[in-house]
């Protein structure tokens, strides 16, 4: 395993390990996503402030409010690194107002917020675009599309592309993906994550099968459900297949050996897997862009260190969408 990536791995561990200090009781599927969040920004978590965040996000939501539930531990961390947390919460909250003018209120709507919250520009009539993006997924995919497609559609609205160019790519996509994954649920996630990139359809399916079956042969078997998203942000990186594919096979041996992945208490293989391909998307993460949103890279950037960004972008929400469902499924 590379240096670089090691670092990584073990940087992750230390930002769980604090964040299980500070919050002892959160689902255990949120500690590594959280602890990405730090990881992509080159920051420590510092339980003062952890601690100042939660205290100010208690002091200014309502008990039963959406902005407390599965999306807590992550906004609490990102409020935690912001210069003005009170100023990014009233933003949040105005953001998550706005959409449940158009959307139900659900944990995946919040999480919506969150990510419009760190866009620059546009955040106005991203509510709006959102909103018209989900209804033309609605229309193609009636029973697949369901609350966790308002967080990619929040992410979407962002894009520089337009509605018809993104509708597009997603479809055709999910029509050349169909083909190698049978969940159609899943698949209409990647079409999403997908869909962040500017390459064709054809190009993008390409490389997702390619990477899928180069983990196969490294014998990291990877799994076909909610995990898939990562990996698709994965693909768009900026890197050979077989690179991809052998590091993430090193970050998951690795991670197999470490506190809360190995044995029978620890996550298991698919879960695993999928924290490797977040913590190998991290390291292309051009670092002059660490701290900026996926849509937000400054005008007459490269066009690989933007589809980077995005494929970082991707990588959380999908990780963030997994760990919803499994936290919302173990609860019940």
């Amino acid at each position: 395993m590379n240096t670089r990536l090691q670092a990584l791995c073990d940087r992750m561990i230390e930002n769980r390990d604090v964040l299980r200090g500070v919050f002892r009781w959160e689902s255990d599927q949120f500690y590594p996503v959280c602890a990405n969040l730090f990881c992509v920004r080159g920051v420590t978590p510092d339980p003062e402030r952890l601690a100042a965040a939660r205290s100010l996000l208690n002091a200014e939501t309502g008990l039963f409010s959406n902005l407390r539930g599965h999306v807590r531990l992550p906004l609490i961390c990102t409020l935690s690194m912001d210069e003005d947390p009170a100023e990014r919460l009233r933003r949040i909250q105005d953001l998550y107002s706005a959409l449940k003018g158009h959307f139900h209120a659900s944990d995946y709507l919040a999480f919506a917020a969150l990510s419009l919250s760190d866009q620059e520009g546009g955040r106005e009539a991203a509510e709006e675009r959102a909103w018209r993006l989900y209804r033309r997924m609605k229309a193609e995919h009636r029973f697949l599309t369901g609350e966790e497609d308002s967080l990619f559609a929040a992410i979407l609205a962002c894009s520089p592309r337009d509605d018809d160019a993104l509708i597009a790519d997603m479809e055709e996509s999910y029509t050349l993906l169909r083909q190698t994954f049978r969940d159609g649920d899943s698949v209409q996630s990647v079409s999403h994550v997908l869909a962040l990139d500017s390459r064709t359809p054809k190009e993008k399916a390409a490389r997702l099968t390619d990477l899928y079956d180069a983990l196969t042969l490294a014998g990291c078997k990877y799994g076909r459900g909610r995990e898939l998203g990562a990996l698709a942000a994965l693909s768009l990186a900026d890197a050979e297949i077989r690179t991809l594919a052998a590091e993430m096979a090193e970050a998951g041996a690795y991670l197999a050996e470490q506190k809360g992945w190995r044995g029978l208490l620890g996550f298991d293989r698919r879960t695993r897997a999928m924290h490797a391909a977040m913590l190998v998307t991290d390291l292309y993460l051009p670092a002059a862009g660490a701290e900026t949103a996926a849509f937000s890279a400054a005008a007459g950037a490269a066009a690989s260190a933007q589809a980077t960004l995005a494929a970082v972008l991707a990588a959380q929400t999908a990780c963030c969408v997994a760990a919803c469902a499994a936290a919302s499924s173990s609860s019940h």
